[in-house]
């Protein structure tokens, strides 16, 4: 329970186990570029690790 003062605010119980998720089941929804694994120019990774 979380209260200010006297006052209950919030009752915390635990959230319902939603069981496992399958591998692969979004396989069919997503698509990733074929390039998506291609190395990134110099002037883009010295944007993201400036040193």
């Amino acid at each position: 329970m979380i209260a200010r003062g006297n006052v209950r605010l919030v009752r915390l119980v635990p959230i319902e186990s939603q069981g496992r998720r399958a591998f692969g089941v979004l396989n069919s929804r997503i698509s990733v570029d074929e390039r998506f694994n291609d190395s990134l120019p110099e002037d883009k990774i010295e944007e993201w690790n400036p040193a």
